[in-house]
Formats: C-alpha cells, sequence, structure tokens
C-alpha cells in the first residue's frame, strides 16, 4: 500500500484529479464528510520553490458552506492527514467556488512551462523567490494561480486556463503597498 501511495503521490503532481479521488476514498475524510455534508471541494494548493519545484506536499481544500471554514487534506509519507478547519482567506465580497478538477486540460509541468516562457514578458526586473499554486476556480473560471515572491518584495502573479493555458491575467503588486491596505 505504501509504495502504491508513494506512487500515486509522485503522479498527483500530473493527475491531480487522482490526488483528490485517493483523498475522497480515505476513511478519515469520510468520517469528517458525514459530519460536514454542505461541504465541497474548493481548491488545491502547493508550495513551490523559485524554480517551481514542489516544495512540500499537496494540500486539498473544502469548503463547509454552512460556517465557511476551510478544511484542509495532506497526504504524505505517513498516509491523510486534517488540518483543523480555518477562516477562508479571500476578500470579504469574494465567493469561493466549487472546483471540477475533471475540467483541467493542463498539467503542473505544463503550467511551469507557460510560466517561465512568461515571466520575463510580464516581470521583467523582478528575480524571484518561493512561491505557490493554486488550483481554483474564481469568477466561474476554472485556473491555475501562481504567485512568487519576488527579491524585491513584490507578489507575481499568473493565472493561466486550465483548458487552454492562456494567460487570463498578471498582476505585480507590491507587497509594502498590500500590507498597508489591510
Amino acid at each position: 500500500m505504501q509504495a502504491y501511495l508513494e506512487r500515486v503521490f509522485i503522479m498527483a503532481l500530473i493527475v491531480l484529479s487522482e490526488l483528490v479521488h485517493l483523498v475522497e476514498e480515505d476513511e478519515l475524510y469520510k468520517q469528517w464528510k458525514n459530519k460536514h455534508p454542505h461541504s465541497f471541494l474548493s481548491h488545491l494548493f502547493c508550495s513551490l520553490t523559485p524554480y517551481f519545484g514542489i516544495n512540500g506536499c499537496w494540500e486539498v481544500g473544502f469548503l463547509n458552506e454552512q460556517d465557511e471554514k476551510i478544511t484542509v487534506f495532506t497526504l504524505g509519507e505517513k498516509g491523510l492527514a486534517i488540518k483543523p478547519a480555518d477562516d477562508v482567506f479571500k476578500e470579504k465580497e469574494a465567493v469561493v467556488e466549487k472546483l471540477d478538477v475533471g475540467m483541467v486540460k493542463t498539467n503542473l509541468d505544463q503550467v511551469k512551462n507557460l510560466f517561465e516562457e512568461n515571466k520575463a514578458k510580464y516581470f521583467p526586473k523582478e528575480g524571484f523567490g518561493n512561491g505557490f499554486v493554486v488550483l481554483q476556480t474564481f469568477h466561474g473560471k476554472t485556473l491555475w494561480n501562481v504567485t512568487f515572491i519576488t527579491t524585491s518584495l513584490k507578489f507575481a502573479n499568473l493565472k493561466i486556463d486550465v483548458h487552454d493555458g492562456s494567460i487570463l491575467e498578471h498582476n505585480l503588486i507590491n507587497f509594502v503597498e498590500k500590507q498597508g491596505k489591510a
């Protein structure tokens, strides 16, 4: 079983629907879901190194509609783990939408290539530190939301369509200005 989980964990970097399936078939998730029937898959999240390498393991998030809390599951070397429910990180008026991983036609390697191909165009003067990638549905569109912290303390962000890999949006946000608005 452990060898199978390790193989699937590696594959999950490419086929995230299998990761979601493994989470949803696990007894820990089933027990949680029985207590939280009004929840749905909201996102997948992973930390990235400056070179777009996976930094840790994928987090699979579920929103409980009743209390607006996110519960995150991780699949690692010791199996499935659950993090305590937490507040949603979003703007007040934003709505957390259901994620359908079956709609995803691009994989993380393609997203990495798209980011590498476009970072000089959109962020020409920036050096990159660690970052993260979120697979989510935002304003009715399922997308890869890729963000890196730059060496000049800015957030470099690309939103990439999961169907065709087109760049939907690009932003360079000054970290100091963002902090001042909070």
